[in-house]
């Protein structure tokens, strides 16, 4: 029991007023925040990106051989 309080006592409310500005605050400060992890995930991901361009390039180039050669299939089967 803190200084000055009754047995029983409920804690002192916060005034709405008050709740409100903290609130705004609470929202801008986990709005900062989230800019600044959006910040250092895409400024890791462009890393990523540049250090594994070239496997990137490849795997496009798989995807886009395989993608073909399954729309290829899929034409000739429809024409038979």
């Amino acid at each position: 029991m803190r200084d000055g309080e009754q047995a029983g006592a409920h804690p002192k409310r916060v005034p709405p007023a008050v709740s409100g500005k903290l609130r705004l605050v609470t929202t801008k400060l986990y709005t900062l925040l989230g800019w600044f992890a959006w910040q250092g995930i895409s400024i890791l991901l462009r890393r990523k990106l540049a250090d594994n361009k070239v496997k990137l390039g490849a795997a496009a180039t798989v995807a886009a051989v395989l993608v073909g050669g399954v729309l290829a299939a899929k034409s000739a089967s429809d024409e038979s």
